[in-house]
């Protein structure tokens, strides 16, 4: 969600007390919570990633298109650089969904180079045009080992369910 809330340009250094005085202003506002704060998601997300480290668990980053609140530009993969090159983080393999459209030749570029990347194009099939999945198919492979593309349906009557 960071992605669809506060984009992908993480701070990986962001600061508990930073995360705190965000959280504070969320609730100051006296809506329903909904968090938009960008330190507060910041140091969620980081430390997501700190627990997906210690239990040897994989971390799903949605990537490139979703919902219309999206602000597409903060969502390209690129982003993660931070992230990625994290020494903390360098163990922890990192799945970008969606197949990052419209950004899979980005994504394509970090699961070439950095090792704990990997891509699932799953979602993007139900989403995109038979035109749209060749396109971005040939994206995601044109730099990416073909070992590090997945598919991933996120859906419970899709391929998933055919194989149990």
């Amino acid at each position: 969600m960071a992605a669809h809330r506060s984009g992908l340009e993480i701070d990986p250094s962001v600061s508990k007390v930073d995360a705190e005085d965000g959280l504070r202003k969320e609730l100051a506002t006296r809506r329903p919570l909904r968090i938009t704060n960008k330190n507060l998601f910041d140091y969620i997300f980081i430390h997501s990633l700190e627990i997906a480290v210690e239990f040897h668990l994989p971390m799903q980053i949605h990537t490139g298109f979703g919902d219309r609140e999206l602000g597409l530009r903060h969502c390209t993969p690129f982003h993660l650089r931070a992230v990625l090159e994290d020494k903390r983080f360098v163990k922890c393999q990192i799945v970008l969904l969606n197949a990052s459209y419209p950004f899979s030749r980005e994504g394509s570029y970090l699961a070439s180079v950095y090792s704990q990347v990997y891509l699932d194009f799953g979602f993007a099939f139900p989403k995109l045009s038979v035109q749209g999945i060749t396109s971005s198919l040939k994206e995601l492979l044109e730099r990416a080992p073909i070992k590090k593309v997945k598919y991933l349906s996120s859906e419970w009557l899709f391929l998933e369910k055919l194989n149990t």
